[in-house]
């Protein structure tokens, strides 16, 4: 990726010096090469915006080794031979919390198929944004080479509803697999990882105890803290975006059917339908930072305090219960936040074509102008319209270079009625 990338910086570099329109168009393409990396596609189930490379290498392996202990663990439990030597061993430093278990193999096998279909799943979305990353580095070739020309929209277009019709898909079924998935093996790990130490009494069991007591009862406070306040924000936002976007679609419904659309509540609507992906912009930069503290801390966190706290002699029901809650709650926050973000993605293609209708109501100067920004809101964005935080100001400046300098704008306009 990194060799594909440089040879297409010393390309641009190599060529001789073009007109001052093309320079204009490569200074706007940085815009492009931005925006380029927030395709919408499956991002793990937690937010819709595209990772860097090393991002999501990083991420991914980490996530990967976290999760291979538990493996290793199961396999442990599942295939040791109980005539062995080492087989007391074994029970003293697992527990007695998968090895009591009366039909253990059953159970430890459908756990290892959930968690073998969970990372799947996992590494497919993987395989997906590593190979679309490629394939859009090519194309990102042509638009550096001409710019912001027909060629290069009708590219961008295309490219924009092929990753809106992947979108649909995932949105509407895998998200409900792994959310699925999720639940069941968090539900796995709560009954099935009561561990406790055998080789520890005395004093030393005591006052571990009462360390790693304090320890814990601080951790869920300050993790139950931020994540119930981290979620009543994040479904607090998501549940506003949504309220407006529905509010924005119902006058959609009621403009579409006049004959005629005045201007001024055209241009309103526009610039409404903008702010509302700006919003979400701005719930998902915090989705991602909370979903991941419900998520991944606090399954690691009860896998620890099965493994870890609970010693020999100890009362481990409070414990179980504790734990129990957090992942609860993490597991519920997790599903409603997922509902609405794919709500709010699934009616803003119905919005986007209802808005075009309502485009086409309007004056000719008037609706050259909101096509050239409404075609950039759907060219230079995701499929679904979604905007940076800081975006519109960039928009318009876009929008000025192609009504100042574009030869070709009645084919820009003629194309964009094909959509």
């Amino acid at each position: 990726m990194i060799r594909v990338y440089n040879y297409l910086l010393s390309t641009v570099k190599s060529k001789k010096r073009q007109p001052k329109d093309h320079f204009y168009g490569v200074k706007y393409v940085s815009y492009l090469d931005k925006m380029i990396v927030k395709c919408h596609f499956l991002n793990q189930g937690l937010t819709t915006e595209r990772r860097p490379m090393k991002q999501m290498i990083l991420y991914e392996i980490s996530l990967f080794i976290i999760n291979l202990f538990t493996v290793v663990r199961l396999l442990l439990v599942l295939f040791w031979d109980e005539k062995s030597p080492v087989y007391s061993q074994l029970v003293l430093y697992l527990g007695e919390g998968y090895i009591g278990l009366p039909n253990r193999k059953l159970v430890l096998t459908l756990f290892l198929l959930a968690q073998s279909c969970f990372w799947l799943i996992k590494l497919t979305s993987l395989w997906c944004e590593l190979t679309n990353n490629m394939k859009i580095l090519d194309e990102l070739a042509v638009v550096r080479k001409s710019g912001f020309d027909s060629d290069a929209l009708k590219l961008r277009n295309e490219d924009c509803k092929r990753f809106q019709k992947i979108s649909i898909v995932i949105l509407g079924n895998i998200k409900a697999i792994i959310i699925i998935l999720c639940f069941s093996v968090s539900s796995i790990h709560i009954f099935f990882q009561q561990s406790c130490w055998h080789f520890l009494n005395g004093l030393t069991a005591k006052t571990l105890t009462f360390i790693w007591s304090i320890f814990i009862v601080t951790m869920i406070c300050m993790h139950t803290t931020v994540a119930l306040i981290g979620t009543a924000l994040l479904l607090f936002g998501f549940s506003y975006v949504k309220f407006r976007h529905d509010s924005i679609t119902s006058n959609l419904k009621l403009l579409s059917k006049l004959s005629a659309c005045p201007v001024a509540i055209l241009q309103r609507t526009i610039y409404d339908h903008i702010d509302i992906y700006n919003l979400f912009d701005l719930c998902n930069v915090f989705s991602r930072p909370i979903l991941f503290v419900m998520y991944v801390p606090f399954t690691l966190f009860a896998d620890l305090t099965f493994f870890f706290v609970t010693v020999h002699g100890v009362d481990s029901k409070f414990v179980s219960y504790v734990a129990t809650v957090i992942i609860s709650i993490a597991v519920a926050g997790f599903a409603l936040s997922t509902y609405l973000i794919g709500n709010i993605h699934s009616k803003s293609s119905m919005a986007s074509k209802q808005l075009h209708k309502l485009i086409l109501h309007a004056p000719f100067n008037v609706r050259v102008n909101l096509k050239a920004l409404f075609l950039l809101e759907r060219i230079l964005e995701t499929p679904v319209g979604i905007s940076s935080y800081n975006s519109v100001v960039t928009k318009e400046h876009v929008v000025t270079y192609l009504l100042e300098n574009a030869s070709n704008l009645m084919l820009f306009t003629c194309n964009f009625r094909r959509v």
